[in-house]
């Protein structure tokens, strides 16, 4: 049978289509119930304000952006009936996500170092701090990582440091609960949760009538730069996971270090369009951050940055610039192809898909 179809020869730990789930003992789980609903909250919230409403506008993109929503609500359904159990809030953790936090703002604020450089930054030192029986571990890096995407919080937003600090201790408690359990393995989480944490302090700062302007990508870019979001997003996805299930590099060293030099170039031979391709890269390791338990090789990581590149060019409307946007559309994308490997891999499509390849041959 083709290897499209047939799972056990691309992959032995896809657990997509296992057979025992646990589905039921998670959701009498009251806190996993709860941590997947707020991150299906937070997600499903900013598709609809982001890309579907303004999709709608124009007819074809409107039927994709449903397809799209179809495929991540099927996504969100396999991957939570495989998840794990809900663990305990760690303090490494929330310490990790409050440092790093503190370290992006300063180097945002006080350096000058553009926002995404020093996000990269960060996440490398946080990499290294994990290797030779270094003090973090994955997932105290994963939290320090998702504090990073917090303390990039503009200053149009919020002027206050304490507030960002808040906002990294809700993110390090979220991740702590969520990294292990919640859709466990499905890239770009971090940014999930930092989204959501980074919310609450938007929230806040809508309250003290304070306005965002900022927009992801800018309205004078060329049409080359803009479409070359989608094949940058896929390549940023598919080199990162070769680096983490090829050659056993940690994620957040793997992400960090591919965004830093690409960041690094891009702002310097590239000044005009940096800011969106650099974007669109540093999301596209998000995705590249997949278990083969949910993607089992690149081809189908591959197709995750396809969708998250082609979110990208229409991303608009009133969450543009929130910090933690990357990684969470990143989700969107794994959630989506996730949903759209169910049902390839299901055993009647699979049974139907052989089939039909057998009477081709046959004909032929």
């Amino acid at each position: 049978m083709s290897t499209l179809f047939n799972p056990e020869t691309r992959s032995d730990q896809c657990a997509t289509h296992e057979g025992n789930t646990d589905a039921a003992r998670l959701l009498a789980s009251p806190r996993f119930v709860l941590l997947a609903a707020i991150m299906a909250i937070g997600l499903v919230g900013m598709y609809l304000s982001t890309f579907a409403v303004r999709s709608i506008e124009v007819p074809p993109y409107g039927v994709i952006a449903a397809v799209i929503l179809g495929f991540m609500a099927l996504g969100m359904l396999v991957v939570g009936a495989t998840s794990k159990p809900v663990g305990h809030v760690r303090a490494v953790d929330v310490v990790a996500a409050v440092a790093s936090a503190a370290i992006a703002q300063f180097l945002t604020r006080e350096m000058g170092v553009p926002l995404l450089v020093a996000g990269s930054m960060v996440a490398v030192a946080l990499g290294v701090a994990m290797l030779w029986g270094g003090p973090l571990d994955s997932m105290s890096a994963g939290a320090g990582y998702a504090g990073t995407c917090v303390g990039l919080l503009p200053q149009y937003v919020t002027q206050s440091s304490w507030l960002v600090i808040a906002a990294a201790v809700i993110c390090g408690v979220l991740w702590s609960l969520i990294g292990p359990s919640v859709w466990d393995g499905v890239g770009g989480r971090m940014g999930s949760v930092a989204f959501i944490s980074g919310s609450v302090v938007y929230l806040i700062a809508d309250m003290f009538g304070l306005e965002r302007s900022h927009r992801l990508i800018p309205l004078h870019m060329t049409e080359l730069a803009h479409w070359a979001v989608v094949p940058v997003g896929m390549i940023a996805a598919v080199l990162t996971w070769m680096l983490v299930e090829r050659a056993g590099v940690p994620f957040v060293l793997a992400s960090g270090s591919l965004s830093l030099v690409v960041c690094l170039i891009l702002d310097h031979t590239q000044p005009l369009p940096a800011s969106v391709l650099d974007a669109a890269f540093f999301g596209g390791t998000f995705v590249g951050g997949v278990s083969p338990r949910r993607l089992p090789n690149a081809a189908w990581v591959a197709g995750a940055g396809a969708i998250y590149g082609a979110l990208m060019l229409h991303f608009a409307g009133p969450l543009t610039g929130h910090v933690g946007i990357l990684g969470a559309t990143g989700t969107i994308g794994c959630l989506a192809m996730a949903g759209c490997e169910w049902i390839v891999l299901h055993p009647r499509v699979n049974s139907a898909a052989g089939r039909l390849l057998h009477r081709g041959r046959g004909a032929g």
